[in-house]
């Protein structure tokens, strides 16, 4: 896969600067949507899995779609509340 540069989210309220890009925990981003193939919860806080793997795997699909013009995703939030 080459690396065509990173993936962006805009027009978030309040936010900018939000990517798509790897990383295990909260201290690995401030804000941006960490990749990964599952998660886990220790000691009381949320673990990405897998996040390079997950990356390698997303990142071609997305930039494949963005450059047929489909510049549009919904994103799920489903963590299931306590």
């Amino acid at each position: 896969m080459m690396h065509q540069g990173m993936i962006e989210i805009k027009d978030l309220p309040n936010f900018n600067l939000v990517f798509f890009h790897r990383g295990n925990t909260h201290s690995d981003t401030a804000g941006c949507l960490l990749t990964g193939h599952y998660w886990i919860k220790t000691d009381g806080d949320y673990q990405v899995m897998l996040s390079a793997f997950a990356y390698r795997q997303i990142y071609p699909k997305l930039m494949d779609q963005i450059l047929r013009g489909n510049d549009r995703i919904e994103i799920e939030n489903k963590i299931p509340k306590p």
